[in-house]
């Protein structure tokens, strides 16, 4: 492990101790924050953690630093001065933070409410004062959070079962023939013929939903659960998560900084919010794994009405995409999104590599914008590689097309009338004769 990379690791270690000391300290929470975000630490902020950074303040600035949240929560008691400063501190790092994320819009709302621009350095009052575009949405790319323990990062462990299941249907998981030939990309292999139409495997998806939040608490839940139990299992050990895997590349996605996550802790049960295991970076991990993985669902009802559904299948996630896909995924009754199944859409010879759509058809670079989020970059597949090879060859024509139209225009003789250059360099024009 590189120097830089282990001494990452060691102080969020060291940080993260601080807080099992006392979880109930606002200021622990403020100093990792201010560490995530990596002010005044230069080896950090090349590569800094906004977003967490954004969670920890926003802990303390919500409920922490809250006297009512401390009292019902049966929390040592602070003095309020001490605990409304507090409060402006947490308030003045996630704001910084937030305009590391690009999240202007939140951070201006945050510096109206508590009154604090003039306490703000001048390079932040300089980035509130920003215009927005009209169609202002702010992006960032995905992190691997470095400090990750490398069991929840082997799917190896996780896949056994998935492998036994596939191996059964006459499939097999080994590396892919897209991208680095290596374990960790991997793809869905036909071990025999199958025929145009017929199933290649059911599966019974996880929790279906409207949205890729509810997928993600479906997960929470099931933590929580465990956690009450007193047999606390880590979200990120779970086999339905760590079969998925997350894509992190440098193509930068619509973010919005999800409060959303954190609020569904505290509804649940207030204590989770200073329970690390359900950390923010846990949590994001784990939704980018869920948001990498789903698959939208459109379900036909009997009245005629369409619902829109976010589904998680970790078998079908394995395959890799195609433009020209050999199998196609849907559910197998139209009015349940619960019971999905993979179908041949043509003949599948034996050890052919299986490929599935990750997106509806459309021109060429509709479909490329729309498979960044997963793939990362342009889609390689055969049928972009031959529009793109087309498209070029079009433009080149149209451009010798222009050139030749020119220098046509240029030798063709005049008719209606005549010009020439005087000695000054200007055209003097004159009739026909």
């Amino acid at each position: 492990m590189p120097t830089q990379l282990r001494r990452i690791c060691q102080d969020f270690e060291e940080y993260t101790k601080r807080i099992r000391k006392a979880p109930h300290d606002p200021q622990v929470w403020l100093s990792r924050a201010v560490w995530f975000a990596g002010y005044g630490v230069p080896y950090i902020r090349e590569n800094h953690w906004p977003l967490l950074a954004a969670a920890d303040a926003y802990k303390v600035y919500k409920w922490f630093s809250c006297p009512k949240f401390r009292r019902e929560n049966h929390l040592y008691d602070i003095p309020g001065a001490e605990l409304r400063e507090t409060k402006l501190q947490a308030c003045r790092i996630l704001v910084k933070a937030l305009l590391d994320l690009k999240d202007i819009q939140r951070a201006r709302y945050y510096v109206k409410e508590e009154g604090i621009y003039e306490s703000l350095c001048k390079e932040d009052q300089s980035r509130l004062r920003r215009p927005l575009s009209e169609d202002y949405r702010p992006k960032m790319r995905a992190q691997q959070y470095p400090w990750i323990p490398a069991r929840f990062m082997d799917r190896t462990r996780y896949l056994h079962n998935i492998r036994e299941n596939l191996a059964s249907r006459g499939l097999a998981l080994i590396p892919s023939r897209i991208g680095k030939r290596n374990e960790n990309n991997l793809g869905v292999f036909a071990m025999k013929r199958f025929k145009k139409g017929e199933p290649l495997f059911e599966e019974k998806t996880l929790k279906p939903s409207r949205h890729t939040l509810h997928s993600v608490f479906h997960f929470f839940d099931a933590a929580i659960k465990e956690l009450k139990k007193g047999a606390p299992r880590h979200l990120l050990d779970r086999s339905e998560l760590g079969a998925l895997a997350a894509s992190y590349n440098d193509h930068e996605n619509v973010f919005r900084f999800r409060t959303e996550h954190l609020g569904y802790l505290k509804a649940k049960d207030p204590r989770l919010l200073w329970n690390t295991d359900l950390d923010m970076w846990v949590l994001d991990t784990a939704h980018q794994r869920c948001s990498t993985n789903q698959f939208g669902l459109t379900e036909e009802r009997a009245d005629r009405k369409s619902i829109r559904w976010s589904v998680i299948s970790p078998m079908a996630s394995l395959f890799q995409h195609s433009c020209e896909p050999v199998a196609q995924w849907g559910p197998k009754d139209k009015e349940c999104a619960d019971m999905m199944v993979m179908t041949a859409i043509r003949n599948i010879e034996q050890g052919e590599e299986i490929y599935d759509s990750y997106c509806d058809d459309g021109d060429l670079e509709w479909r490329r914008e729309q498979l960044k989020h997963w793939i990362g970059g342009d889609c390689m597949c055969t049928k972009c590689v031959k529009e793109e090879r087309a498209k070029a060859e079009r433009d080149t024509n149209a451009r010798d097309s222009g050139v030749e139209m020119t220098d046509s225009a240029t030798t063709s003789p005049s008719t209606g009338s005549s010009s020439e250059v005087d000695s000054d360099g200007d055209a003097k024009m004159g009739g026909t004769s």
